[in-house]
């Protein structure tokens, strides 16, 4: 064996050694599911997450939860200055590519709640999709961040001694 083939050893060794570690095409993956604590009285919720694409695509098909009747996703679009909810039907997720559910765009909406939803509290939301199957997440119950105000933004930046 030559010394020049033998800088390629430990990269050959490291591709093959991965490769062959790697399971089945990772599904989709679901990060940071959260549920914004509803006022006591509220019927409804919404919840928040990310979907981050696994090596192939995929469709979220829909959800489901023990908390609520019905788990709608919902798109938030800006027309003509009017904010408008709708639902949608299916949520393809490409390969790779994260798909945020954040407040002022896709959301889920949970309806008619069978539970009052507590700060701290866990939500188990399954997400139904075409081909990874049924995902369950837990989302965390949080108190929404107050809205900042005007000129506020800096107020967050001192550092602790």
């Amino acid at each position: 064996m030559s010394v020049s083939r033998l800088w390629l050893l430990p990269l050959l060794a490291c591709l093959g050694g991965g490769a062959a570690a790697a399971p089945a095409p990772a599904p989709v993956q679901v990060a940071g599911a959260w549920v914004p604590e509803p006022p006591a009285v509220a019927r409804n919720a919404v919840a928040y997450l990310t979907l981050l694409g696994g090596e192939q695509g995929d469709v979220l098909l829909g959800a489901s939860t023990p908390v609520a009747e019905v788990v709608e996703l919902h798109e938030t679009s800006l027309a003509n200055g009017i904010l408008r909810m709708r639902p949608v039907a299916s949520l393809p997720v490409q390969a790779r590519q994260r798909v945020e559910f954040a407040p002022g765009g896709l959301h889920m909406m949970l309806i008619n709640l069978r539970q009052p939803l507590r700060y701290g509290g866990k939500v188990v939301l399954q997400l139904q999709f075409e081909k990874a199957g049924k995902l369950s997440v837990e989302a965390e119950v949080r108190s929404l961040p107050p809205a900042p105000a005007a000129g506020d933004a800096e107020m967050h930046h001192h550092h602790h001694h």
